[in-house]
C-alpha cells in the first residue's frame, strides 16, 4: 500500500501552503504537458485524445470523492493534492508512452524491452522511467517545486505515480486476483488485531486510487452508446493494424465480440459495484457508470456481433 501522510499533517500543510502555484510552474507545467503530448503516435486508440480522456474522466471522479466525511480513504485523498496530481500524471502519460501492442505481446517478442523490465507491466514501466526523467531533468526545476520540496513528498508522489500506473495493466491475472483480496481484507474484513487505523486507511486509499484509474482507463464501457462505439471500434482498428503487420498472431475480429463481453462481465460490472459499495464517491455519483454500463451490455449483447461483422467488411482482409 501506499504510505500517505496522515490526515493531520494534510490538513496542516492545506491550511500553511500557499493559495496559488507561481507563474513559473505553471509554464513549466504547460511545457511538460506539451513535451508529453508530442510523444504521441497518432495510433487509433493509444493516442492524446484518448490519454485526454481518462484524464478528464480521473478529474471527474476525484472531484466526485465524499470528502465531507470525517475519516475514511475519501478524505484522505481529498486532502492530498500531491496524491491526486500523481494519478493524473499517471492518466495523462499511459498512452502516449504505450508501445500499441499489450504486454503479452512484448513479453513473448522478447528483446531489449524484456531485458530492462522483466516480462510484466512492460509498457507501465516503460511510462514511469520516460516520464520520470523528464520530470527531474534540466527544464521543470520550478515545476518540481511546486509538486514537492522535500525528499519524503517526492517520494510519496513517485510511489502514487507508479502504483497508478502499474494499476492499468488490466490482463495481469494474478495482479487483478491480489488487488480483489486486498479490496476484500481492507473493505470488507474486520481489522486484524495487529492493523493500526492508519495501515487500513493507507491500503484502502491505495486501492481507491487503483479503481479511480481504472475505471478511468475503461470508462467509454460506461458512458454514451457512442462513446463506447467509438473507443471500442479505435481499439479493434490498432490491434487490426498490428496483426496485419504480423506482430499479433490471430485476427482479433474474430474474438472480439465475446472479448468485449468478457471486459463488461469480468471486469466493468464488478469494479463499478466495488466503488458503489465503499461509499467513498458522493451520493448517486456512480449511477451514471453503472447504468451506461447495463445499457451497452444489453446493445452490446444485441448488436455486436453485426457490428463486427460491418467491421470486416469495411476494413477488408
Amino acid at each position: 500500500a501506499i504510505d500517505f501522510p496522515s490526515m493531520e499533517s494534510l490538513q496542516a500543510q492545506n491550511v500553511n501552503s500557499a493559495a496559488t502555484v507561481p507563474d513559473e510552474a505553471l509554464e513549466q507545467l504547460h511545457l511538460f504537458i506539451s513535451a508529453i503530448a508530442s510523444m504521441d503516435h497518432e495510433r487509433p486508440y493509444h493516442n492524446l485524445g484518448h490519454a485526454s480522456h481518462v484524464t478528464l474522466s480521473v478529474v471527474k471522479l476525484l472531484s466526485q470523492l465524499n470528502s465531507q466525511e470525517n475519516v475514511g480513504p475519501a478524505k484522505l485523498l481529498s486532502l492530498d493534492p500531491r496524491a491526486q496530481l500523481a494519478c493524473l500524471f499517471a492518466a495523462l502519460v499511459k498512452d502516449l508512452v504505450h508501445p500499441g501492442v499489450p504486454n503479452f505481446v512484448l513479453a513473448q517478442e522478447g528483446g531489449m524491452l524484456v531485458q530492462i523490465y522483466g516480462g510484466r507491466c512492460i509498457s507501465q514501466q516503460m511510462a514511469v522511467d520516460t516520464v520520470w526523467r523528464m520530470l527531474v531533468g534540466p527544464g521543470f526545476p520550478d515545476l518540481r517545486k511546486a509538486i514537492y520540496r522535500t525528499e519524503e513528498e517526492k517520494q510519496h508522489f513517485r510511489q502514487v505515480f507508479i502504483q497508478c500506473l502499474i494499476a492499468t495493466d488490466l490482463f495481469e491475472k494474478d495482479l487483478g486476483e491480489n488487488r480483489q483480496m486486498r479490496w476484500e481484507t481492507a473493505f470488507e474484513g474486520n481489522p486484524g488485531q495487529e492493523e493500526s487505523a492508519k495501515t487500513r486507511l493507507d491500503l484502502q486509499a491505495t486501492l481507491l486510487l487503483e479503481h479511480i484509474i481504472q475505471v478511468s482507463d475503461t470508462s467509454h464501457f460506461m458512458q454514451h452508446w457512442s462513446v463506447f462505439r467509438k473507443w471500442s471500434s479505435l481499439l479493434l482498428e490498432e490491434v487490426h493494424q498490428f496483426h496485419k503487420s504480423g506482430r499479433i498472431a490471430k485476427d482479433p475480429r474474430e474474438t472480439w465480440f465475446q472479448g468485449e463481453l468478457s471486459v463488461f462481465e469480468d471486469f466493468v460490472f464488478p469494479l463499478s459495484a466495488r466503488l458503489i459499495t465503499c461509499n467513498a464517491f458522493k451520493k448517486g455519483a456512480m449511477k451514471e457508470y453503472t447504468d451506461f454500463a447495463s445499457s451497452n451490455h444489453t446493445q452490446w449483447l444485441q448488436q455486436g456481433e453485426s457490428i463486427v461483422s460491418e467491421n470486416k467488411d469495411d476494413s477488408g482482409s
